[in-house]
């Protein structure tokens, strides 16, 4: 498998799970209530997310680089 498609798996990965752990955490009886303790919204789901985009990121980058290593 050629690294534009494993990038592109591991990208295509990355941003489902994110999509699916935004859900699961902030629903209604989630593991994340919003109300006047935590932070806005915006903040709370950057908290969440940033993690795992990072890391979908950094996953992205290795793979491009160790390609560009070898040849």
């Amino acid at each position: 498998m050629n690294n534009k498609k494993k990038a592109a798996q591991v990208l295509w990965t990355g941003s489902i799970f994110s999509l699916i752990t935004l859900f699961v955490v902030t629903r209604t009886g989630g593991l994340v209530v919003f109300d006047e303790h935590t932070a806005h919204v915006g903040d709370t789901i950057g908290g969440i997310l940033g993690p795992a985009l990072n890391l979908t990121g950094l996953l992205v980058l290795y793979i491009f680089s160790a390609g560009a290593i070898r040849s």
